[in-house]
């Protein structure tokens, strides 16, 4: 950065390309956490700083993909929201072995595609199922599908063990999995507006944990062609806390299975024969890449300006103001992927002495972005106060690097 405050070229530039081509909300990345996490990146790679880091990402679509990647790291493990997956097993029992289309969006690597292709094998033969999976990250999908650590914390359904093997402290996935998904690298939107082009529709389409750190007309976009992309009596899933950003995008309805995060098309109130009979005849819109990227491109023309999606009035607000912990819940389920606010919830919780709550809101803030300082300084305070003394030095070094490496950038 220039003395008078200039972003440099390079940084500037990736910025735009992160937020347009992208689709990255404002919350989601700031100048401030791009150039520190790129002033991380270039001791990494052993480059002079952040403006050639960023050069370096402009260039290489790896070096693209690992920034997109840190800034939407993947929330998912297998069988993530499990009643999902008890969903979809009924789903495909239902079918009768008639063919069962699925779409994965935004992957984020192979826990999403292996937990459907198990569910859907429970009810269904393999010969009838058939799963896309997309990602834009090219590095995620040429990895075997081999799952440890957190991959693993939800646990796995009694039903779902024959369908991975054990490797040590980790689990591959059986063969029988792998065979029935194709997976693709793209971008949600380009991808899915390209599947509407070619005339595809699915019965079951995933989307989860991606929109939160999307722009709002990108957003928009990318649900408008997931609803044309769902079949009549298939399912959309999302995020938990998606779901009313989607019912409102989509027009679809919450799927009656209590805790599955899915949507179904709202069911349509039948027309009197005169009504319909004055009803003009349409047919569905498609809408090709091209159009897509010009919605991205002319959504993002001003690369700080976010919208907000608008949301259902909350009752509570207007019966009472809202206690300040409610407040910034509030705000966090508008802007889910900003560390910053966590951080800010971590500290009331603190505040008010739910500690507990308090470590599981840094450990939030720290997921979503590592190099956040006030988030570390705050995770060696609660180290220390559970005695976890190397802990909280560890976290108190990270702190210090972060704070050093902005001073040094500050001032090259």
């Amino acid at each position: 950065m220039s003395k008078e405050g200039v972003p440099a070229s390079a940084i500037a530039e990736l910025l735009g390309r992160l937020r347009t081509r992208s689709g990255f909300s404002a919350e989601a990345i700031s100048l401030e956490r791009l150039r520190v996490m790129l002033v991380s990146r270039a001791v990494e790679s052993r480059v002079r700083g952040a403006e050639e880091a960023a050069r370096a990402a402009l260039e290489n679509p790896s070096d693209y993909a690992r920034i997109e990647a840190h800034f939407a790291p993947p929330e998912t493990w297998l069988f993530r929201y499990p009643e999902s997956f008890e969903l979809v097993r009924a789903f495909a029992a239902a079918r009768n072995g008639r063919v069962i289309r699925a779409l994965v969006v935004g992957a984020g690597g192979w826990c999403e595609p292996c937990s459907l292709a198990a569910a859907l094998l429970e009810g269904a033969p393999a010969s009838s199922i058939t799963i896309d999976a997309f990602d834009r990250n090219p590095l995620l999908f040429p990895a075997a599908p081999r799952f440890a650590g957190v991959h693993l914390r939800g646990g796995m359904p009694a039903w779902a063990e024959r369908f991975f093997a054990d490797a040590g402290d980790a689990r591959s996935a059986q063969p029988q999995l792998s065979a029935i998904i194709r997976t693709s690298i793209g971008e949600a939107g380009e991808s899915t507006a390209a599947l509407i082009a070619s005339g595809r529709r699915f019965d079951i389409v995933s989307f989860r944990n991606v929109a939160i750190y999307l722009n709002a007309d990108v957003r928009r976009a990318v649900f408008r062609n997931l609803s044309a992309l769902v079949d009549d009596d298939g399912v959309l899933l999302v995020g938990h806390a998606e779901m009313p950003v989607a019912v409102e995008m989509t027009g679809f309805s919450a799927h009656s299975h209590a805790g599955a995060f899915a949507l179904e098309r709202a069911a349509i109130a039948p027309m009197s024969i005169s009504m319909s009979m004055s009803m003009p005849t349409t047919t569905p819109q498609t809408i090709d890449p091209e159009a897509y990227r010009s919605i991205v491109a002319s959504a993002s023309a001003s690369v700080g300006a976010t919208a907000t999606p608008r949301l259902p009035a909350s009752p509570i607000r207007a019966a009472r103001p809202l206690d300040p912990i409610e407040a910034l819940r509030a705000e966090i389920f508008r802007m889910p992927a900003d560390a910053a606010l966590h951080v800010r919830l971590a500290a009331a919780l603190d505040e008010r002495g739910d500690r507990a709550a308090a470590a599981e809101s840094v450990g939030k803030a720290l997921y979503l972005d590592r190099f956040c300082e006030e988030a570390l300084v705050l995770a060696a305070r609660f180290a220390d106060a559970r005695g976890a003394s190397a802990d909280a030095q560890r976290y108190r070094m990270r702190a210090l690097r972060v704070h050093l490496e902005k001073m040094h950038d500050d001032d090259a």
